[in-house]
């Protein structure tokens, strides 16, 4: 799992709280691919932090959506994403994940699929 300085609290992603840590742009970028959409923010943080949404429409349990969410933390950890300086990043899961099914959640294609959306 990710440590918590490097995760991010969703309802801060679109608060004002977070006022003094983003840079003067405003900019922020979407992208999106048949597993994720992506929303990132630029930050003045010496790191970058990561929130994971999971709606209901994936999966009506919480047992099923905490599982997806546990593992897109960890492919971020697996890939060392959060090293990069200076971005607060929201990641959404889409419904056609559960097309891979509960085994390829954390497997590789997956994480082709992120390292595409950060490049």
């Amino acid at each position: 799992m990710l440590e918590k300085k490097y995760r991010l609290p969703i309802q801060q992603f679109y608060g004002k709280e977070l006022a003094p840590i983003i840079s003067n742009e405003l900019s922020q970028t979407v992208r999106k691919s048949s597993f994720f959409v992506v929303k990132t923010k630029k930050t003045k943080l010496p790191f970058s932090r990561y929130g994971v949404v999971v709606g209901i429409k994936v999966d009506k349990l919480a047992v099923g959506r905490n599982f997806i969410r546990r593992n897109v933390f960890k492919l971020i950890e697996s890939i060392k994403l959060h090293q990069k300086p200076g971005k607060d990043v929201m990641i959404i899961v889409l419904p056609k994940i559960k097309e891979l099914g509960i085994g390829k959640i954390g497997a590789k294609n997956l994480q082709v699929e992120l390292l595409k959306l950060f490049n």
